[in-house]
Formats: C-alpha cells, structure tokens, sequence
C-alpha cells in the first residue's frame, strides 16, 4: 500500500471542491460534497459552519478558501491556481 502522504496528493483535489461548495452553497450541501477528501466532508462542513472560518485547514488550504470569495472561481483548478500564486 502506498504511503498516505502519496495518496493525498490525490485526494486533496476533493478538499477543494468541498470548501467550493461551502462557500457556493452552504445551504443543502451535502447532496454536493465529496467524501473522497483528506478531510471527512461532514467534518469540513461542521467546522466551517460553527466557526464560520477556515482556520481549522491546514495552511495553505486555509489562505486560499479564506481569498477564495473574492474570486467566486468556477473551477477547482483555479482554486489550487491561488493556492499556489
């Protein structure tokens, strides 16, 4: 089995459509959110919706969903594209 460090970089792409959801439509949500991630999407969602920030993600993750309203991007892509910018 590979290293969880490996399959992550797989499975972080799932994160960022979650937290696109959330900030999308918060509302009924779960019929959208992808269980596939590195975080559980019923804890991404629990913790966003009783804090109201993302703080609780890890770093980058964090900066980049706290800009992305800014943006309203359409596309996972861009989304890791102002992580990394």
């Amino acid at each position: 089995m590979p290293e969880k460090e490996l399959l992550d970089v797989f499975r972080i792409k799932y994160d960022y459509h979650n937290i696109k959801v959330l900030l999308k439509a918060p509302e009924g949500a779960e019929r959208l959110l992808m269980d596939a991630g590195t975080i559980p999407a019923g804890d991404l969602q629990r913790q966003y919706a009783d804090s109201g920030s993302w703080q609780f993600l890890p770093g980058d993750m964090a900066a980049a969903a706290e800009r992305q309203p800014d943006y309203i991007l359409s596309d996972v892509h861009e989304l890791h594209t102002v992580l990394r910018g």
